[in-house]
């Protein structure tokens, strides 16, 4: 039996819409997917699917990690991965190695306004600027450690109860 548009009925089914692009700001995100792409100059690029904790909306980002043509562009690239791998707290940032391990990080994100050409029309739309540490505007986000720093989070045991006040 072929498809036939006239008779389709529609009355059963809910709507769905597209997310929202996260706006100029900043937000606490959650990596909700993450793959190695091939550039179109014959590099690689992490592609990131970003989704506000909050259900603002969400935003796709790219971030180089090998350019031929460039080792600025690669350097650059490197470092905001692995701003992304610190402020979302991965165990192994030197050395994350299977990409699968960026899903679910929970990191800090800002998002900047981003004009572009599309179609010879000039648009606006938004994208990823930098990572931070996600307890800078998420008091309830455990705050992570700073590299290098010997920062760790531990629980404070009041042992000094019982002591007497040194005054």
């Amino acid at each position: 039996m072929a498809f036939n548009f006239r008779e389709l009925n529609l009355s059963g089914v809910d709507i769905s819409s597209a997310p929202q692009i996260l706006q100029p700001g900043r937000y606490v995100v959650t990596i909700t997917d993450a793959f190695i792409k091939q550039t179109r100059n014959g590099g690689s690029a992490v592609e990131l699917s970003l989704t506000d904790v909050k259900g603002q909306g969400t935003l796709r980002a790219w971030i180089n990690v090998n350019v031929p043509a460039s080792q600025t562009a690669t350097r650059i690239g490197r470092e905001q991965l692995k701003a992304l791998l610190i402020h979302g707290g991965h165990p192994t940032p030197d050395n994350p190695s299977d990409i699968a391990s960026l899903k679910g990080l929970k990191v800090g994100a800002s998002v900047q306004k981003d004009t572009y050409t599309m179609d010879g029309e000039e648009r606006t739309g938004s994208k990823l600027k930098g990572f931070f540490d996600p307890s800078e505007i998420d008091p309830d986000t455990p705050k992570k450690p700073s590299p290098g720093t010997g920062m760790t989070e531990s629980v404070d045991k009041d042992d000094s109860a019982d002591e007497a006040i040194p005054f």
